[in-house]
């Protein structure tokens, strides 16, 4: 299984299709087209300070993402943007 950070070619990528929903994080796969999160209150990454773990659960990005709702794949989008510069700040 791949590493969380190399599943898409980039964080835009990942987060702004219906196909692949997956927001980028170190500890754990998140799919949250999943039913498992379809309850879940916790943030995509709790140890993340951006504006979609900051304001949205879970189980909210669940049901954007079941209703087809484009609001999903940007939240995600902006997460993954924000990952990938604190990942970049890290490695520097």
């Amino acid at each position: 299984d791949p590493s969380p950070v190399a599943d898409g070619p980039s964080p835009v990528a990942d987060g702004s299709t219906h196909t692949k929903q997956r927001p980028l994080t170190v500890r754990e796969h998140i799919d949250v087209t999943k039913s498992r999160m379809r309850m879940d209150p916790r943030p995509i990454d709790s140890s993340c300070g951006c504006y979609t773990c900051r304001n949205f659960s879970r189980a909210y990005l669940h049901h954007l993402f079941k209703a087809k709702e484009t609001l999903g794949g940007t939240l995600v989008t902006i997460h993954n943007v924000h990952f990938m510069n604190r990942l970049m700040k890290a490695i520097r």
